[in-house]
């Protein structure tokens, strides 16, 4: 019963469009994250912009008692195949759906303050674990307070699914936003 349900839920989501939903959603929450105090810390930003991407995402009828939920620094463990701690997963838990693990996600956000090449990398590698493990469809990385995306560090296998913002509270008050996504390889055969 649940599996039917759970497969109803993610076909009604997948028709409603949620991935370009999603994309728009995280840049609105963003730009509500108004305090400066947030932009300090990645976990005083993190903490913030979940708590108002929660609110947006109840308000657009994503998260609804019967969906998807969104949890912070979730533990990903050897059941899911891979031992990391995604910072929000927007994803139906397995159990309670009667789901395999690679079912029932929908995206993945990595959070960095001030993020260096190396780190971007890192959080990148870690994207590609949870797109190719954990079948993720959408993943955000996020780097606070800083004006690179580095979209050209990505050197992993879903380019297509990844989007990369830099994002920065200004000292008048406004918003600084970047977006880009990695460009996708094209083999010739």
């Amino acid at each position: 019963m649940n599996r039917i349900l759970a497969a109803t839920v993610v076909n009604w989501l997948g028709e409603t469009d949620i991935w370009k939903r999603l994309v728009t959603i995280t840049f609105e929450a963003i730009t509500r994250v108004k305090h400066p105090r947030f932009w300090e810390t990645e976990r005083g930003f993190h903490g913030e912009f979940h708590a108002i991407l929660r609110e947006i995402l109840v308000a657009e009828g994503i998260i609804r008692y019967l969906g998807p939920i969104l949890e912070q620094e979730y533990q990903k463990s050897e059941r899911h195949g891979i031992s990391q701690r995604p910072d929000s997963i927007l994803h139906m838990p397995a159990k309670q759906w009667g789901l395999r693990r690679d079912e029932g996600n929908f995206a993945v956000w990595a959070f960095k303050y001030q993020s260096t090449r190396a780190e971007a990398v890192e959080d990148f590698r870690r994207l590609d674990e949870m797109f190719s493990h954990l079948r993720y469809p959408l993943g955000f990385f996020l780097n606070v307070s800083n004006d690179r995306t580095f979209e050209d560090a990505y050197r992993g296998q879903h380019a297509e699914r990844i989007h990369c913002v830099s994002c920065r509270l200004n000292a008048d008050g406004t918003f600084s936003l970047r977006h880009a996504q990695p460009k996708v390889s094209v083999c010739a055969l």
